[in-house]
């Protein structure tokens, strides 16, 4: 199974990221994107960078990550967004996996901590294009017969900035709404017609917290310990899960790669929102790292390490490592 990136899609959002990373001159390597992996990179840095001469990450955004690192600010992007091949063969850039982690709804409604908030694909797309408004609204009620839902308005908060948590997000809402795909597909950067935007995933979630209402997303770690509502999701086998590190590995452990290719594009990407795992988080995600064909050796050392030795900081920032055999195709890939 196959994750199909929107290349339109993606390149409007990229040639529209216009934020520059700022430079920290002490550093030998610089890298920025994901604001999905911040806490991961923060570990992986701080543990691996002192051996490559000083080694600093921006979260910026997937897509202003990318910009920067073809603009040569930085050393290294993350992102969550895979590019195709022929983008990685224009932009003469290597991309490899780091890790796996869940993307999050999180939901500020007054009364219903405790209780297991059901939402589907179908439902969130509905949501963010405003078809529906109201949290007491009758598809969703549908779906929580067992608890009483508020007549409150809905405020759908969204990335401002090009990020892959929105491109997870629009993949998953994608598959289970054909007016949605049709409008948005997966696209990392979407203006949708009703809800605020903010630019980082923090802003996001500072915002949820303080709207009565609103609905938002963040990545896993960040989710869990917002005291927000934290919604079950739909996945692909019609059972609603949770968001755990278990979820994640479910999802990553039946998915299917291409470990022959010299540098995992997107059509080489696990399909993990489809995964046929009966637990499987839906809205799972890989992150991925690019570096230049030109790289300067420290880089790839560096995200070499992180790769090969980096299992338990992935862990503790509530990532799930990927498999050796992945591993050793993505240093494969770095050396080549």
């Amino acid at each position: 199974m196959r994750i199909l990136l929107s290349k339109t899609c993606f390149l409007v959002a990229f040639v529209a990221a216009t934020h520059l990373v700022p430079s920290h001159a002490l550093a030998q390597v610089k890298g920025a994107g994901s604001s999905f992996a911040r806490d991961l990179m923060v570990r992986l840095t701080n543990q691996f960078g002192a051996a490559n001469g000083g080694v600093t990450y921006e979260a910026t955004g997937s897509v202003a990550g990318v910009k920067a690192l073809t603009s040569l600010a930085v050393g290294f992007a993350v992102s969550d967004t895979p590019l195709t091949a022929p983008a990685l063969d224009q932009m003469k850039l290597v991309q490899v996996p780091l890790a796996a982690g869940a993307v999050v709804p999180v939901v500020n409604l007054p009364g219903m901590q405790g209780k297991k908030l059901k939402l589907s694909g179908a439902l969130l797309a509905d949501i963010y294009t405003g078809t529906i408004t109201n949290w007491n609204h009758t598809s969703i009620k549908a779906l929580n017969a067992d608890i009483t839902l508020p007549d409150l308005k809905i405020t759908p908060v969204f990335r401002e900035d090009g990020s892959g948590m929105t491109w997870a997000l629009t993949t998953y809402m994608s598959r289970y709404s054909s007016i949605f795909s049709r409008r948005y597909g997966s696209n990392a950067a979407v203006v949708f017609p009703v809800g605020q935007a903010r630019r980082g995933g923090a802003a996001v979630l500072d915002l949820v917290k303080a709207t009565s209402g609103a609905i938002g997303y963040d990545a896993m770690p960040s989710a869990l310990a917002s005291g927000l509502v934290i919604p079950e999701l739909q996945n692909a086998m019609a059972r609603f899960v949770s968001p755990s590190t278990a979820s994640v590995l479910e999802a990553l452990s039946r998915a299917s790669w291409d470990t022959t290719g010299g540098a995992f594009p997107a059509t080489n990407a696990a399909d993990l929102d489809a995964s046929p795992g009966q637990n499987a988080w839906p809205v799972s995600v890989v992150t991925y790292a690019l570096m230049s064909n030109t790289a300067p050796p420290a880089v790839g050392r560096f995200l070499t390490q992180a790769i090969e030795q980096g299992d338990s900081l992935t862990s503790a920032a509530g990532f799930v490592p990927i498999a050796p055999q992945i591993k050793a195709a993505a240093v494969r890939a770095m050396r080549r």
